[in-house]
């Protein structure tokens, strides 16, 4: 899956739509980027989602799914119109939206659910949000207690 095959634009004027995650190498590399998690499993950590390899190679995966997210930071505030979600199992997660990892003044865009108990799905989430944000995490919310999300593009307005 590359993240290029599904840029497009938005609204009446046109307004390009472009990638906006770039490829970690670690939670906080490069600098000003941050993707981070409520629990971690050594050798699957939140970067691995977005380090930009092919899905088998690396990908985030924890055994705690209540109250488990996967949290991507940006150095300033962007509005992401869409994700692109490569997952791995039946789980169904909040897409959620803050400033600066103030969860508690979460916003909710949007929802990914599973179509199937299929182990590999490419999910496209439209998101209907015109606020830029510097966080955005995807929430487990029910499903099987084991968390595996191999890829995670988003794309909006920067």
């Amino acid at each position: 899956m590359t993240k290029e095959h599904i840029l497009g634009k938005v609204g009446s004027g046109g307004t390009d739509i472009v990638e906006l995650t770039v490829t970690m190498t670690s939670n906080t590399t490069p600098s000003g980027y941050r993707a981070y998690s409520y629990a971690e499993t050594t050798g699957y950590e939140a970067y691995r989602a977005f380090d930009g390899t092919d899905r088998w190679v690396t990908y985030f995966a924890s055994s705690t799914g209540s109250g488990n997210y996967l949290a991507y930071q940006f150095p300033s505030a962007v509005t992401v119109k869409q994700m692109v979600v490569l997952i791995r199992n039946s789980n169904t997660y909040d897409i959620e939206a803050c400033n600066n990892g103030n969860w508690s003044d979460a916003v909710k865009l949007g929802t990914l659910t599973p179509t199937s108990s299929s182990s590999d799905q490419l999910k496209i989430i439209p998101l209907d949000n015109d606020t830029a944000y510097t966080d955005y995490r995807l929430k487990w919310v029910s499903g099987n207690n084991s968390i595996g999300i191999y890829k995670v593009y988003m794309q909006g307005i920067k």
